[in-house]
């Protein structure tokens, strides 16, 4: 994880795009699959990660990160808490279905998961 995340780092930094760093937050069990929880933040910027959610190269949503999250304000992440994010699958997914999550400044992955109704 550590070489990841300085292999990430220098690349924002060579490319002078931002350095987003990531998470997916825990969920019920009966929740996975039908939607993603998480957090980003980037802590050159005071606004919110924009986030293109994916189905291959179609962009089907745009979220920003900016719901309140308490675990992130305990640990003092960043935006006192307000780095979270969240997105409920249409039921119109076939299962199966991969939907990628990314940082819309850089176009990096932050994430993805598979559809399961």
């Amino acid at each position: 994880y550590a070489l990841t995340r300085f292999e990430r780092q220098k690349l924002a930094i060579e490319s002078d795009t931002p350095f987003i760093r990531f998470g997916k937050t825990n969920m019920a069990a009966s929740d996975e699959g039908k939607m993603m929880k998480g957090w980003a933040a980037d802590y050159d910027s005071q606004s919110p990660v924009v986030i293109d959610v994916r189905i291959g190269k179609k962009k089907i949503a745009e979220i920003p990160a900016s719901e309140y999250r308490s675990t992130a304000n305990e640990r003092n992440i960043h935006r006192n808490g307000f780095v979270g994010f969240s997105f409920t699958y249409s039921s119109k997914l076939k299962a199966g279905t991969r939907i990628d999550f990314m940082a819309s400044a850089n176009g990096l992955l932050l994430m993805s998961d598979t559809v399961r109704f």
